[in-house]
């Protein structure tokens, strides 16, 4: 049986819109072209700043939560359900 953990709505709201924009920033990486340096770099700063933020969310979550192992956010349900 998998732990399941709820998130608050404010929870749920904070990591779904980190990852959003996490994933969003990936694809821009991807697609722009690297010789437009101002904008590349923005992005790449961009995209640093946000991984740190979602970095920060779950060891946040692991604290608050005390988890051991490894989770995933289902952004549907609101929940914390680890992977066994």
């Amino acid at each position: 049986m998998s732990e399941i953990i709820n998130l608050s709505e404010n929870e749920i709201r904070e990591i779904e819109d980190i990852y959003e924009r996490k994933i969003a920033l990936e694809n821009l990486i991807k697609i722009i072209d690297p010789d437009n340096e101002d904008l590349y770099n923005k992005f790449v700063n961009d995209y640093t700043n946000t991984t740190k933020m979602y970095n920060e969310w779950w060891t946040k979550a692991t604290q608050k939560y005390k988890l051991n192992g490894n989770y995933y956010v289902d952004f549907h349900k609101k929940l914390l359900t680890k992977n066994d």
